[in-house]
């Protein structure tokens, strides 16, 4: 039935509310003890989990005090996390066919605005966009332009260096934090023990073999090539590096290496843009196939 509401609001154009009215009319139960209503169709239909993705960090709170959510571009994600109810192909179909209903904004009125932001207050921030009567809110932004750190760059402003790198190292920070979760999981589920290793990135599997996690993040060289360094020899040493590839914007995963140390002499390895099959025969594409028995990407 999930992929009957995407069809419905993909091809037959139809909105939330005539959606539920289909699902009530059919009888179809929500598994709520209640009818179908507009909102429970929009979340099945902006919910990235029916794609097989898990989402982390989506909001924070502290003791005592409410939680807020927290910017698109600190979430993280892990592809492949359980099996796909739908295509990432045609989730992205139906954000984008939300996107176009709501569409009354150009991409340079946005930018613009930002601008504007920027002249008025000498800075651009989430809470002034935020209170800024007139204006889409900052989830709008980074809809539009990828990340909000991503507006602010095609915007031309200043703070958009500084931002983008910031936002990279907290990526990094998230994506190392989530994927150890996931790692310690799939550890679990392949019926194998873990504990923790000398380093806090580090686990000792079924009491013998050491795991070491280590997130590379992509960089530019000297000639602006993009490269992405792992480093394998540097103490404490592992029998395994697991490397988690970060895209070429460090906001998601390209994907994953297992790196058994003993392969390798150099303290590190780097990994090019231009050359993808580089050390393929380590690469796989989901941690599922790194602890479930799946071969890696020959």
């Amino acid at each position: 039935m999930v992929r009957q509401i995407y069809r419905w609001f993909v091809d037959d154009k139809l909105g939330d509310t005539e959606i539920a009215a289909k699902l009530n009319a059919k009888k179809v139960d929500t598994g709520r003890r209640r009818p179908w209503t507009p909102a429970l169709v929009k979340g099945i239909l902006t919910n990235e989990k029916y794609t097989g993705r898990v989402m982390f960090n989506r909001g924070s709170a502290k003791m005592s005090s409410p939680r807020t959510d927290n910017p698109v571009e600190n979430w993280i994600c892990i592809d492949d996390a359980f099996q796909a109810i739908v295509t990432p192909r045609l989730f992205k179909k139906a954000v984008d066919e939300r996107l176009r209903r709501g569409a009354r904004w150009t991409n340079d009125e946005l930018l613009a605005s930002l601008r504007a932001l920027y002249k008025k207050h000498g800075k651009v921030t989430v809470s002034i966009i935020s209170g800024t009567a007139g204006i889409p809110g900052p989830k709008y932004f980074a809809a539009r332009f990828g990340t909000l750190a991503e507006a602010y760059a095609v915007a031309g402003l200043p703070s958009a260096e500084p931002l983008l790198r910031a936002r990279t190292l907290r990526s990094v920070r998230h994506l190392r934090d989530a994927t150890m979760s996931a790692v310690k999981l799939a550890i679990e589920q392949a019926g194998n023990t873990h504990a923790p290793g000398e380093r806090p990135w580090m686990l000792r599997i079924n009491g013998e073999v050491v795991l070491k996690l280590v997130i590379a993040r992509s960089r530019h060289d000297p000639a602006s090539h993009i490269r992405w360094r792992i480093p394998i020899q540097t103490p404490p040493i592992p029998d395994f590096v697991l490397c988690v590839q970060m895209d070429t914007a460090n906001v998601g995963v390209m994907g994953y290496y297992l790196l058994p140390v003993a392969d390798f002499t150099q303290a590190h390895i780097i990994l090019r843009a231009e050359c993808p099959e580089d050390r393929a025969r380590y690469r796989h594409s989901t941690l599922a196939e790194i602890f479930h028995g799946a071969s890696p990407q020959q």
